[in-house]
């Protein structure tokens, strides 16, 4: 990973200095290595919870269209129910529906 770089120099120093510059170039290539992994997870993250929302939206639509489909049959029958109780002939035939339970 480190590459060592000896130069003649009269003092440790002058040593040192090309040994740093080249490991902070490999810390900036780590470091945007890891910039772009991380950008990818975010990205892969976004476009998860945008199929997240989507499916949400679907179901929650579909759910909407089943309760009013429920609530348009219930309003059919409870119309009809209340024709029927309200005539003489129905009102015999629940009177004769509520003895045979």
């Amino acid at each position: 990973m480190l590459k060592k770089i000896h130069f003649f120099a009269n003092n440790v120093q002058q040593e040192m200095k090309p040994v740093t510059i080249e490991v902070n170039k490999n810390i900036d290539e780590e470091i945007n290595k890891y910039k772009k992994l991380y950008l990818i997870a975010k990205k892969e993250k976004i476009q998860l919870q945008e199929e997240l929302l989507n499916q949400y939206e679907k179901e929650t639509k579909l759910l909407k269209s089943i309760k009013n489909e429920n609530t348009n049959k219930y309003d059919d029958l409870q119309r009809k129910y209340n024709a029927l109780s309200k005539s003489k002939l129905g009102k015999i035939q629940l009177a004769y529906w509520r003895r045979k339970k």
